[in-house]
């Protein structure tokens, strides 16, 4: 694997994580809502 690409996916999910982090700590509800639409987007990809 290249270490740029690792580098780049790491930094997506650190950024993900984050993002998630301050959704869930400001309203509740829209991360529900976000995790809803991210558990339907993957059972589509199943």
């Amino acid at each position: 694997m290249n270490r740029t690409v690792a580098f780049f996916a790491y930094g997506a999910l650190a950024l993900s994580l984050a993002l998630g982090f301050i959704v869930t700590t400001l309203q509740p509800d829209t991360m529900m809502q976000l995790a809803g639409t991210s558990s339907h987007i993957s059972a589509r990809l199943d």
